[in-house]
């Protein structure tokens, strides 16, 4: 009686290490087939998203500039045009945006999603004087930003030109 038994529990223990090794086997089926899954969906987003900046009127963002056009900083910025996203070195386009003169510092910022574009922040350097013709009339402006035609209204208001005076309000 106890061959028999015995052999019973054998046969008991090799048909659970089968089944063991059966789900062992179908476990590590189920993650070979999540990973090419997982592989083949990342590879068909990779290749089919529009991860290239195609429109600059709505895909190029552009915050912060009063001194320096929009086309400007779009013809500075005509080189990531038809690029990917990912090949885009922003330290760059902000040392290409840099270049202009009324800019003081750019920073350029990339998103992919939800449609590729681009935000350019601009730190403007304001001129606190500029010269400028008139094309109608001909004759010299003086154009102040509104930090130094402020201060110049302090300063005048303690003094007696009425002729510099009258002249700032006509600019401002």
């Amino acid at each position: 009686m106890e061959a028999d038994q015995r052999r019973e529990w054998m046969k008991s223990r090799r048909k659970m290490r089968k089944a063991a090794r059966g789900a062992r086997l179908r476990r590590q089926t189920l993650r070979f087939m999540l990973l090419c899954g997982l592989l083949f969906c990342g590879g068909a987003c990779f290749t089919h998203m529009p991860w290239s900046v195609h429109n600059e009127k709505t895909q190029i963002v552009l915050r912060g500039n009063s001194v320096a056009s929009k086309e400007q900083v779009l013809k500075l910025l005509g080189s990531a045009m038809d690029v990917p996203i990912y090949r885009l070195d922003p330290k760059q386009l902000e040392k290409q945006l840099a270049s202009l003169k009324a800019v003081r510092y750019a920073f350029v910022r990339r998103y992919a999603l939800p449609q590729p574009k681009l935000v350019v922040e601009v730190l403007e350097e304001y001129p606190w004087a500029s010269f400028s013709t008139d094309p109608n009339c001909h004759q010299w402006l003086l154009l102040l930003s509104p930090v130094v035609l402020s201060r110049l209204r302090i300063s005048l208001m303690w003094s007696n030109h009425i002729w510099l005076s009258t002249l700032i309000q006509t600019l401002s």
